[in-house]
């Protein structure tokens, strides 16, 4: 028996939601292309904000490309020990704590600081560890020689890869032949902010 014309347009509606549905759920469950699974949070920027404790003038923003700019580069060699005896030495470019300091109030290099990475740790260094003082030294007991505390963006005058983030902290001097080797924990990767702290006019 033919079907009547209701129930022809009927059956086509049936027809057509059954066809969304299954679309929809192919859409659902199909795999993703491109970085549709990534965290945007976890994508290591290319910039470090540096500010000041208890100040309200704006952050400093470094970025890889302004420090290539730049002058008051640091250029020296350093190295670290994990807790398992692994040594890493490497010739290294940045710029130093202090430079960054004198950027932020032209005059005053005295401060403690505050780093945090990209994974959310924090990173504290006194006062004494921002001048590259009395720092835990593998390569020498002399714990009165000086090191430069820097912010890294190359090694071996090449960018950090960003998988691990644009910049790190570390020990440098331009001793070439007898760089210091510091502890592992004084060289956080994946530096995002930056804090000056015990600012004082």
């Amino acid at each position: 028996m033919p079907l009547s014309r209701t129930n022809k347009i009927l059956t086509g509606i049936v027809i057509i939601a059954l066809i969304a549905a299954v679309a929809v759920l192919v859409y659902a469950y199909a795999p993703k292309g491109g970085n549709q699974n990534q965290n945007p949070s976890t994508k290591a920027p290319d910039y470090v904000l540096i500010n000041i404790q208890g100040q309200d003038q704006p952050p400093l923003n470094i970025s890889y490309k302004k420090l290539d700019q730049m002058s008051q580069l640091y250029e020296g060699a350093g190295g670290y020990r994990t807790n398992g005896g692994t040594t890493k030495i490497g010739n290294y470019t940045g710029i130093s704590f202090k430079e960054l300091a004198l950027q932020m109030t032209g005059n005053n290099t005295n401060f403690a600081m505050k780093a945090v990475t990209g994974d959310g740790k924090t990173f504290a260094y006194s006062r004494d560890q921002t001048k590259g003082i009395n720092i835990t030294r593998y390569d020498t007991i002399d714990r009165t020689e000086s090191v430069n505390l820097v912010l890294i963006y190359k090694s071996n005058g090449q960018l950090l890869n960003g998988t691990s983030g644009h910049f790190m902290l570390g020990y440098l001097n331009t001793d070439w032949k007898n760089p210091p080797i510091t502890p592992a924990e004084l060289w956080p990767r994946d530096v995002r902010t930056i804090t000056l702290q015990g600012y004082h006019l």
